[in-house]
């Protein structure tokens, strides 16, 4: 018989342990094979409790020790133990007494399978790739920070491998804990600092700049762009928080405010007669109409007798906003085909900018009631014709009604300037909105600094008069001016357009405007900038030369540097053995 047949005989007598192979491979098989150690291993094996590791046959009796000392543990530690394991709620199989199976009847893997190709696709994008990190294989700054309590800090988990506690939408992505979907945690430097900062709120420069700013005082980035003047520029508020600011203090532009004022109680009118049309003028000759109804009244208590000297509005014909813009627009229009300078420029773009889409509507609105406000007396056309000087009762009114509008929309105006700031997601502004941002900025600028400046000239009268009373008022009003609005003013625009290639709008960019209306204004605009910029370096006026310091010095260096060439035409200049001229 040979060898195949003889081991099949053997095989098929006693399944559990083969037969040893014939006697002409004995030698060689022993050589390789341990055949009494595999018999021994395939034959049933008789365990006894003596064989039993120690640590197996005490288990039982340790099992009764614990359930004798149950009884005796109080019930804080009852509690602490059940909150601190509620959290992993075990089967109802597992717990002693509950359950009348074996752990043996559910058994099955500890963990959930998992997949037998664990092999990355070749195609992986670098974010999918990101998506795997957690806590504890990307670098952290803390390492205590953030570990979930339970494992090993350096240790990780698979996402797959751990059940989740609560029911999880098909689809839905495991984010580790700490972290955001889709962003890394922001690691801090400074936690303790950046808390402080954030609590008592980082300097305007700093938030437009997104510079790191100090908890308190005047921050090294102010000092450092402007050494002299850090403590007017570094103010930790935000614009609308100084409002109101035109309303504050007397009107610096009225002959004699204090009667003016008498004359707005509406609670005192007695009306008489009936309304009549008039026209009003800016000027005594070339100037545009605003038609009105005016009608007479007297005071409350006043004889009737009397002889009628005042007059107010009609409230069968009011005036409307609507109206008093027109009328300044008008008058714009007028004055410009005169002589056009940078202040008339401006408000002439604005003018066509807002009827076509304007990033801030309200300031030409709030330039034309300013126009009416700052105007000290009028003319008009009485019922009979006559070209007169306004009656002060309804200048009082007219006067009134802009300078009420002015502080609605000023409002309006600064906290849109603080979404500028505050808000996170802000498009990019195209060429049609930059430049009607960059006209708005400096149409507010030119606003405060008349106003500063005019604050100023009136105190240094010396004819006041009647008025003197009022110096205290306006001082106040004049440094508050001074020394905190203004300058943030225009370190805002400073800090928006400080960039060569945000200031200087080149004539292509012009062309490529989506609106053509504002091309042409665009364009007068720009070639009085230049002019007016040199005038404020030339002027001895306070308010000028502090807007000198924060805006038109670096404003004019920009527009003056030289154009760096293009990489382009430097190699092609080079190959040619030609010069290129770089500047600053």
């Amino acid at each position: 018989m040979d060898l195949t047949g003889s081991l099949s005989q053997i095989s098929q007598e006693n399944p559990r342990a083969p037969s040893p192979p014939s006697l002409e491979e004995e030698e060689l098989f022993y050589t390789f094979f341990d055949w009494p150690a595999y018999t021994r291993d395939t034959e049933p094996y008789q365990a006894s409790s003596q064989d039993l590791d120690r640590l197996i046959t005490e288990i039982p009796p340790l099992i009764h020790r614990f359930e004798r000392m149950k009884t005796s543990f109080g019930s804080e530690v009852e509690t602490a133990t059940s909150s601190e394991y509620s959290s992993h709620p075990s089967p109802p199989e597992l717990v002693l007494g509950e359950g009348s199976t074996s752990p043996s009847d559910h058994s099955g893997p500890a963990l959930p399978e998992q997949p037998e190709d664990r092999h990355q696709p070749l195609h992986i994008s670098l974010k999918d790739v990101r998506e795997q990190d957690d806590d504890w294989t990307y670098p952290q700054a803390d390492p205590s920070k953030g570990s979930q309590p339970g494992y090993v800090p350096r240790l990780r988990v698979p996402a797959d491998a751990v059940a989740p506690h609560g029911p999880q939408r098909p689809n839905s992505k495991v984010v580790p804990a700490g972290r955001s979907n889709g962003k890394r945690q922001r690691q801090l430097e400074n936690p303790e600092q950046t808390a402080d900062v954030r609590k008592s709120g980082a300097c305007l420069p700093c938030r437009l700049s997104r510079t790191r700013c100090q908890e308190h005082g005047v921050c090294p980035a102010c000092r450092k762009a402007f050494p002299e003047h850090s403590h007017l520029v570094c103010a930790r508020k935000n614009l609308a928080e100084l409002w109101p600011v035109i309303r504050q203090g007397p009107d610096v532009w009225s002959r004699n405010p204090e009667k003016e004022l008498q004359y707005c109680s509406q609670a005192r009118r007695l009306f008489t007669g009936k309304p009549k049309p008039i026209q009003i003028f800016f000027s005594s000759h070339g100037s545009p109409a605003l038609s009105a109804y005016v009608q007479p009244y007297r005071w409350q208590g006043e004889d009737e007798g009397s002889q009628l000297e005042k007059a107010a509005f009609s409230s069968e014909h009011p005036i409307s906003h609507t109206m008093l813009q027109r009328w300044a627009e008008e008058d714009l229009e007028v004055r410009g085909e005169r002589e056009l300078d940078f202040s008339k420029a401006i408000r002439k773009f604005l003018m066509v900018y807002a009827r076509e889409s304007s990033p801030l509507p309200m300031v030409h609105q709030m330039a034309c009631f300013f126009r009416i406000w700052k105007t000290p007396s009028f003319w008009c056309r009485d019922p009979s014709g006559k070209v007169v000087a306004l009656p002060i009762s309804v200048q009082a009114q007219l006067r009134t009604i802009v300078y009420r509008g002015i502080h609605s929309m000023e409002h309006d105006i600064l906290k849109e300037l603080d979404m500028l700031v505050t808000s996170s997601n802000q498009p990019k502004l195209t060429t049609d909105q930059k430049l009607g941002l960059w006209a708005c900025l400096w149409q507010l600028i030119l606003t405060y600094r008349d106003l500063t400046a005019t604050s100023k000239t009136w105190l240094a009268r010396s004819d006041r008069g009647p008025n003197d009373h009022l110096a205290g008022p306006i001082h106040a009003r004049y440094r508050y001016l001074f020394e905190s609005f203004f300058p943030l003013v225009a370190i805002f625009y400073h800090y928006q357009f400080r960039m060569k290639k945000s200031v200087e709008f080149t004539p292509d960019g012009i062309s490529a405007l989506r609106s053509k209306a504002i091309e042409k204004p665009a364009r007068d605009l720009l070639d009085c900038r230049k002019p007016f910029l040199q005038s404020l370096q030339k002027s001895d006026n306070e308010v000028d030369q502090l807007l000198c310091i924060l805006v038109v010095n670096h404003e004019v260096q920009k527009l003056n540097a030289r154009k760096r060439a293009p990489k382009n035409s430097k190699v092609n200049a080079a190959a040619h053995g030609g010069h290129c001229e770089d500047g600053d």
